[in-house]
Formats: structure tokens, C-alpha cells, sequence
């Protein structure tokens, strides 16, 4: 069981280490697959845009309403004000992909700290990893969460003052391998529409 969780830990660290171009300033170049991207999502207020994987479908407003709920319930909790602004859901392997605007006091604390102590609650005993890097111009700051059934990006994006933007990819342990190349090109089209 230990080799095997190793290998998915090293599998998920070839996600961002082999998969990729890293210039002196912590930019990425992703290998983006446009075959393996679905639905874009952007906003033009915040100049921001990217494509979710194929085949994965954008939920219903109720949906997003339950959603919002439990957010605001949990989030509140955290120091956090989170609001979800789209869901996709992979409906072959339960895989979901989730966009939530961000924003918290910067007064009290770092959005990396509260982030950090609000994962470590969340998946207690669970590897955790983080590190910066830029994607298309947009500086991004990821957590890697390793649970025993569940592969979790959480990744952070900084677009105005105290505001953030939270993208999520959440993949069965169990098919991860097959969802690499998808979640790569996923977050390789990450852009700011500058």
C-alpha cells in the first residue's frame, strides 16, 4: 500500500514537474491537449479564462444554489467568503472541476494561511504540497492534496486586491492516471485575457 501511495504522490508531482517548461521566474508551460478541453469559463471583468476537461458537464442553477449553501456554512467557519461560480462534474468517475470567487480579511492573516490551516482540518494525516508558479501570465498558488481516495488541486489565483479566484479538481485516486493528461491541459489553459 505504501509503494502504491507513493506512486500516485510521484505521479502527481509529474503533473507539475515533467509535464511542463519552468522559466527562472516560475512560469509554466504546460503540454495542453485541445482535444482533451470542454467548456470555457472566463470572466471579463477579472480578464480571466480557462477550459474545463472534456466531456465534464456545467451543473444546474440548483444545484450551484445547494452548493452555495454548504459554502457559505463552511467558508464562514474559515475566515473565508467563498461564492461558487460554476461546477463541472465528470458523471463517469464522480471527477468534479469547481470555479469560486474568494475574498477574506487580509487584516487578520495570509489567504495561504488560512488555506493552509482550513486544508489541514479538512484532510487531517492527508499529504498536503504547495508551491507558487505562473501560467499564462496569471500567478498562481497551488495545494496538492493526497487522501486515500481522492486526488485534490486546490488552486488560487490572485485577480484583484483582496480578491481570489479558486479553481478545484477533484479525482478519484483509483483513475487518476487516466485523468493526467486532462487536468494538465486544463490547467495549462489558464489565461488572463489581458
Amino acid at each position: 500500500m505504501q509503494i502504491k501511495h507513493f506512486f500516485y504522490l510521484w505521479l502527481s508531482f509529474a503533473l507539475l514537474a515533467s509535464c511542463k517548461t519552468e522559466t527562472k521566474n516560475n512560469t509554466l508551460q504546460f503540454n495542453v491537449d485541445p482535444v482533451l478541453l470542454g467548456d470555457q469559463f472566463s470572466i471579463d471583468s477579472l480578464q480571466f479564462g480557462f477550459s474545463v476537461p472534456a466531456g465534464w458537464e456545467k451543473m444546474s442553477d440548483s444545484v450551484m444554489t445547494r452548493v452555495n449553501q454548504k459554502i457559505s456554512v463552511d467558508s464562514s467557519a474559515d475566515k473565508l467568503d467563498m461564492h461558487l461560480l460554476a461546477f463541472y462534474l465528470d458523471s463517469l468517475s464522480s471527477s468534479f472541476c469547481s470555479v469560486s470567487g474568494v475574498r477574506f480579511d487580509a487584516s487578520t492573516v495570509g489567504v495561504k494561511d488560512l488555506y493552509r490551516e482550513s486544508l489541514q482540518k479538512k484532510y487531517p494525516g492527508s499529504g498536503i504540497k504547495e508551491g507558487d508558479f505562473v501560467i499564462n501570465d496569471v500567478t498562481v498558488h497551488q495545494f496538492l492534496i493526497m487522501t486515500d481516495q481522492k486526488v485534490v488541486f486546490k488552486l488560487l489565483l490572485n485577480v484583484q486586491g483582496d480578491s481570489f479566484l479558486q479553481i478545484d479538481y477533484a479525482i478519484d485516486r483509483v483513475i487518476y492516471p487516466k485523468y493526467v493528461n486532462k487536468i494538465e491541459s486544463s490547467i495549462g489553459s489558464i489565461t488572463s485575457t489581458i
